[in-house]
Parts: C-alpha cells; structure tokens; sequence
C-alpha cells in the first residue's frame, strides 16, 4: 500500500451520476505480470495472447451509481506503488 488518493469535487449539482473507476497496476490491467508468470514465452500461443487480452482488457474495476444531494462529493481511492487510477463521473 502506498497510500490514499482522494477525489473532491466542489459545488457538484444534485442529481443522479455513473462512476466508473479504471485501474492500472500491479495484477490489475497488469499484462506484464501475467505474461511473467506464464514463464515469460518468447513465443506466446493464441490462448497466451487470449489470456493477455483478458486480463488487461481496460474494463472499469468499479461501477457505481450516486445519488448526490449536490454540493461537496468526496471518494477515496486506496493505492499501491505504480497504480494508476482514471475517474469518470456522468450524470445520468
């Protein structure tokens, strides 16, 4: 663990939104750690370079749906060293 980062967004509008968390790092969309623990290939098999593909797809490790009275929103993210973290808040 290296930490904590905090998203606060002041004056947000009440109403209804989508969080969608994506994350890169260590085992989470992390094709390199996957592929060392494959033995490091010098040639991958299609079920390798499937394998790959799915477990570094970019999909969201966290959707939400917030209902927020308007004013301050505050989330807190936990983080490891090296981890990369992109937050997408829309209003539905």
């Amino acid at each position: 663990p290296a930490g904590t980062a905090s998203l606060r967004i002041d004056h947000l509008p009440a109403g209804t939104y989508g969080l969608e968390v994506y994350r890169t790092g260590y085992r989470v969309n992390d094709a390199y750690t996957a592929y060392l623990d494959m033995g490091a290939p010098s040639q991958l098999t299609p079920a390798q370079t499937e394998t790959l593909h799915n477990v570094a797809n970019g999909a969201p490790v966290e959707q939400l749906v917030v209902k927020h009275a308007g004013g301050v929103f505050v989330k807190d993210f936990p983080l490891h060293q090296n981890d990369v973290v992109l937050v997408v808040l829309k209003r539905l």
